[in-house]
C-alpha cells in the first residue's frame, strides 16, 4: 500500500498511483498535477485569496530576515526534534519492532521530516510548492520521505490512517485553527499521537498591539498570536486525552531583550529549562515560549473545515 494513503481533495475517494509514480483521479481531472516528481493537490479551502497571501508574505518574510536567524530556526528544529523523537518512542513502545507511519503537516522546506525519515515511515505536506521543491531536493543521498503540496487545512490524506501527526508551528498560519485541529483528529489513528508544537505569548503583553507590530501580518499573511489556552481549549474538544508534554518559556529572554541584557536573559531562560514541567509551564504562561502538546483518541470523525 501507498504511503500516505492518498485521497482526492475534491471528491475525498481514494487515489492510487501508477507505476510511474504518478497521481490522478478519474472523477476530478486537474484536481492533482504532478511538478518535478510532488503531487500538488487542488486547494479546497474557501479562503484561497488568504492562502496565496500567507505564501507571498512568507516568501518576502524569509527574504527579510538575516541569515543568522535562518541557522537559529535549524538550531531549533533539532532541538525540537530531540524531544519528539522522546515523546514517540515513549508514546508508542511498538516503534522498536515495526515502522511507524509520521505526517508532518506544514513541514516547510523538509528539515524535521529528514530528521525522522532514517527511523520511520515518513512524509511532509506544505501549501508552498517551493519549500516543498527545497524538501525533495534536501533528500538527494539522504534518508527518503514523501513530500506532498496542498492545503493543510484540507489533508488529502485517508481518514484514520496516520500513527503519528506532528504539527510543528503551523496552526497559527490557518486561518481557522479550530477547523484545522478537527483536520487533524480525521487523519490520526484512533491509537495515534498527534504532537502540536507552538509558540504561545505572554499573557502580559497586549494581543492587539503585538498583532499590530506583527511583520507577516503587515505583509499579508494570517497570522495568530496564540495564548496557551487558545489551543488547549479546541484540542480537548476534539481529543480525550490531551497534555502538555513539553514547555521551554522565554519568561527572561523577552523580558531582557527589553534592556538590551538579551544574552543574560537566555542564560536564565536555559536555567529555568531544568525546572520541573510545572514551573516551566507556569513560566511558560506568564512569559511566552514554546509548548508541546500530545493529544490521543480522538472525539471527531470528520472536518470542521469550510467545504
Amino acid at each position: 500500500m501507498d504511503f500516505p494513503p492518498i485521497i482526492c481533495p475534491c471528491c475525498g475517494k481514494p487515489v492510487m498511483s501508477v507505476p510511474s509514480g504518478q497521481y490522478s483521479c478519474t472523477t476530478c481531472p486537474g484536481a492533482i498535477r504532478m511538478v518535478d516528481g510532488i503531487p500538488v493537490f487542488a486547494v479546497r479551502s474557501n479562503h484561497l485569496a488568504e492562502v496565496t497571501a500567507g505564501i507571498l508574505a512568507s516568501h518576502r518574510y524569509n527574504a527579510e530576515t538575516p541569515a543568522d536567524a535562518h541557522l537559529a530556526y535549524t538550531t531549533h528544529t533539532l532541538a525540537t526534534y530531540r524531544t519528539l523523537r522522546k515523546i514517540i518512542d515513549g508514546s508508542h513502545p511498538e516503534s522498536k519492532k515495526r515502522r511507524l507511519t509520521i505526517l508532518d503537516v506544514g513541514g516547510g522546506r523538509g528539515e524535521l521530516a529528514l530528521l525522522f525519515a532514517g527511523r520511520y515511515d515518513t512524509a511532509m505536506i506544505d501549501v508552498d510548492l517551493y519549500s516543498a521543491q527545497a524538501a525533495q531536493v534536501l533528500q538527494v543521498g539522504a534518508s527518503h520521505f514523501r513530500v506532498l503540496c496542498g492545503d493543510c487545512s484540507h489533508l488529502p490524506i485517508g481518514s484514520h490512517s496516520i500513527d503519528v501527526l506532528i504539527v510543528k508551528e503551523t496552526a497559527h498560519h490557518m486561518f481557522d485553527a479550530e477547523a484545522f485541529f478537527a483536520e487533524l483528529a480525521r487523519v490520526v489513528r484512533s491509537d495515534g499521537i498527534l504532537v502540536v508544537v507552538e509558540g504561545v505569548q505572554c499573557v502580559l503583553v497586549n494581543r492587539e498591539r503585538a498583532l499590530a507590530r506583527d511583520r507577516m501580518r503587515q505583509l499579508g499573511a494570517t497570522h495568530h498570536h496564540f495564548y496557551l489556552w487558545d489551543i488547549t481549549r479546541p484540542l480537548k474538544r476534539m481529543f480525550r486525552e490531551t497534555r502538555v508534554a513539553h514547555a521551554v518559556p522565554t519568561l527572561f529572554g523577552s523580558a531582557f531583550a527589553r534592556v538590551r541584557l538579551a544574552r543574560l536573559g537566555t542564560w536564565m531562560d536555559h536555567f529555568l529549562a531544568q525546572f520541573p514541567l510545572f514551573v516551566r509551564l507556569g513560566a511558560l504562561v506568564i512569559g511566552g515560549g514554546t509548548v508541546i502538546l500530545t493529544c490521543r483518541r480522538p472525539t471527531v470523525d470528520g472536518s470542521l473545515a469550510d467545504p
